[in-house]
């Protein structure tokens, strides 16, 4: 069972135009369990929604969510970072089981899966880390060209037949809200001064 599932892990094309499968990486061209850390000015839920509400898809990810003011270190791993023709993705594996049947794990069922764990705020972090990374890293790096977006994998509904309609969740967040999380992170304001 375990090597089912590890073979269709493997198999399984991420992408419509089957041109990205973790088969297919080679070790150059990831990394694995990148380790994170980097400093919050200061956070606060009422600072973290209004960019959030940058995006329709993510304006509702703080939702419910309170905490006191933060200020310190965010510190924490991505699973795997690939890069594939000249790009670089984010791959989290995700455990969870969603349903006895694989129609659990198509869209609409992924989408209350990432909505419920608050999945899309974890990936945005994850995002604005590897943009941060690669701007450090990369010469010449700019989101829009370098950044191919993130996959979240949910092991259990992956199926090579079936390819990126099955356990398979993309998304590229717009620049517009990493680059106002970036702000909000290194300097505590929601918006841009004057």
């Amino acid at each position: 069972m375990v090597e089912d599932l590890i073979t269709n892990v493997l198999d399984t094309w991420l992408d419509p135009a089957a041109s990205l499968r973790l088969r297919d990486i080679a070790a150059d061209d990831r990394i694995t369990e990148l380790e994170f850390q980097f400093p919050i000015a200061e956070l606060k839920p009422a600072s973290l929604s209004a960019i959030l509400a940058i995006s329709e898809v993510h304006s509702n990810s703080a939702e419910g969510l309170g905490f006191e003011p933060i200020r310190g270190l965010m510190h924490g791993f991505i699973d795997l970072v690939v890069r594939r023709a000249g790009r670089f993705y984010i791959v989290d594996y995700k455990s969870n089981r969603l349903g006895d049947r694989l129609a659990a794990y198509e869209r609409e069922g992924l989408r209350a899966a990432i909505r419920h764990h608050r999945y899309g705020l974890q990936y945005l972090i994850y995002t604005l880390v590897l943009h941060r990374f690669l701007g450090q890293r990369l010469p010449g790096y700019d989101y829009s060209t370098h950044f191919g977006g993130v996959y979240y994998l949910f092991l259990r509904g992956m199926r090579p037949r079936l390819g990126p309609d099955c356990g398979i969740w993309y998304e590229r967040p717009p620049w517009r809200l990493i680059a106002a999380l970036d702000r909000l992170f290194a300097t505590g304001q929601a918006a841009e001064g004057p």
